[in-house]
């Protein structure tokens, strides 16, 4: 596999980017690879770009400065802000699961959205919008009578859903 593959992408710090999934496939990276803490925060400078890279530009280290001093700067410059965990937390409770949208997909982005606001319990709400087959399907593969209760009580409020749409 070519270095080309595993590099993590430039960031430039656009809203569209996720910096807690940069950050993460950058630290994967430089462990992968094995670098040290002077490769770490060399590459680090390379891989910011624009906004990001001017931000960094502007920023003033010690020369005992660790990557840990620059990761750490970096999480507080491009943590989610707060607006943004309620804008998250109104998409969970709103979001549907898309018609060509996989499962599994769905499933990872509404994961993510609640990593942003921190639930921690994310398979109590996951499956709140899937699509009605995909409940009923998972309701046939459950064991537990928990599972079940809690599937019908899915199948039920997907149902009223439907029913509400169709007024």
């Amino acid at each position: 596999m070519s270095d080309a593959v595993i590099t993590p992408p430039p960031f430039s710090g656009k809203p569209t980017e996720d910096p807690g999934d940069w950050l993460r496939a950058f630290s994967n990276y430089c462990t992968f690879k094995g670098y040290n803490d002077a490769q770490k925060r060399n590459l680090f400078r390379v891989l910011l770009t624009g906004p990001a890279a001017h931000w960094l530009d502007n920023r003033t280290f010690s020369d005992t400065a660790m990557f840990d001093n620059y990761k750490t700067d970096f999480e507080a410059r491009y943590k989610t802000p707060e607006v943004m965990k309620y804008k998250s937390a109104r998409q969970i409770f709103t979001r549907s699961q898309e018609d060509e949208e996989t499962t599994d997909d769905y499933s990872t982005s509404m994961i993510k959205l609640g990593k942003v606001i921190r639930v921690t319990q994310k398979n109590k709400f996951i499956f709140l919008n899937f699509q009605p087959l995909v409940v009923f399907l998972l309701a046939k593969e459950q064991n537990t009578i928990f599972s079940r209760i809690f599937v019908h009580h899915l199948m039920v409020a997907q149902s009223q859903q439907s029913f509400d749409h169709s007024v």
